[in-house]
Order: structure tokens, then C-alpha cells, then sequence
């Protein structure tokens, strides 16, 4: 009975402390810039200088917003923030970019963006959708052939197995 009593105590000071310090930190902040905070990271218009020389770009709010919207299936909504951005900062998340334009049905425009990068510029799982793609297109001997370039190129890759399926359901529809 007693520990909890020194328990309660000990959590509603830890809480009021806490309480006192966010709110002193979030005053002073909103008080001298405009500021937004989404997915825990606050953008502000004015630069934030005590460590760093650098300012959040208007890229990275593009990057974030298109996320949040890709993982909440609004492609649409992403596509539109993704394509805010330039080509350095596209293939930072260009799965989620070239899955976007997949998950509605835009293949043309997936394979599109895709046909700038070789095939030694994409990671696994950027070839496997391409392999998708392809399918989805009916260009059955490039689908295979960007499967075995992912099988060969990639020989510890989680998507190995599948490769093979893949392989077979073509030889299938072929």
C-alpha cells in the first residue's frame, strides 16, 4: 500500500515536471516561429541553428507528406507530393514513387520513371516490381529477363523464392 502511494507521488511529480518543461520549450517555439509538427519532426519557416548550419527543405516536407500518404494507400495523394520533388530526392523514395503509379494501375508511367535508372542502379526490391510491371504490361521476356537478372545479381535476396514462382507462373502464361 505504501509503494503505491510513494509510486503515485513520484509519477504525478515526473508528470508536472514534464508537463512544465514541453510546455516552456513549445511556447517559446510557437511564440518566435510559425511551426508544424507531423510524424515527430517539427518544420518550421525559420532555421534551426543550435547544432546545425542547416534548414529543413521544402523537399522533405514533400517526402514526408507523400509517405504519410502512400502508407495510408492515398497513391494518388503521394504521387502528387512526389512529384514535387527533383530527381535526387525522387530516387530517395522511389519504390514508394514507381509503386504509387503500380497501385493504380499506371503502368506505363511506373516503367517510365524506371527506364532512367540501369538495372545496377536499382536495389532488389525495386527490380522485383519492375519484373511486376513488365508482367502486368504482358512483356513476358523482359519481366524474365529482370528476374534473372535479380536472381543472379542478387543471390541472398528475401525474394528468391518467389523469383522462381514468378518464373514458372510466365513460362505459363506465355
Amino acid at each position: 500500500m505504501q509503494l503505491e502511494i510513494l509510486l503515485v507521488i513520484v509519477m504525478k511529480y515526473i508528470g508536472t515536471i514534464m508537463s512544465k518543461i514541453i510546455y516552456v520549450l513549445f511556447l517559446n517555439i510557437i511564440l518566435n516561429n510559425q511551426l508544424y509538427w507531423d510524424l515527430g519532426i517539427g518544420i518550421s519557416s525559420q532555421p534551426y541553428q543550435p547544432n546545425s548550419l542547416t534548414s529543413i527543405e521544402l523537399s522533405t516536407f514533400h517526402r514526408i507528406e507523400g509517405l504519410k500518404k502512400y502508407y495510408i494507400d492515398d497513391f494518388e495523394g503521394a504521387i502528387v507530393q512526389f512529384e514535387e520533388l527533383d530527381l535526387v530526392n525522387q530516387k530517395i523514395i522511389l519504390y514508394e514513387y514507381v509503386d504509387s503509379y503500380y497501385s493504380i494501375g499506371s503502368y506505363n508511367k511506373a516503367l517510365a520513371i524506371l527506364t532512367a535508372y540501369e538495372n545496377d542502379e536499382l536495389s532488389d526490391n525495386i527490380l522485383y516490381l519492375k519484373s511486376q510491371i513488365l508482367m502486368m504490361l504482358g512483356n513476358y521476356n523482359q519481366s524474365v529477363l529482370t528476374l534473372n537478372y535479380l536472381k543472379n545479381n542478387f543471390p541472398s535476396s528475401d525474394y528468391l523464392e518467389i523469383i522462381k514462382f514468378d518464373l514458372e507462373k510466365i513460362n505459363l502464361l506465355k
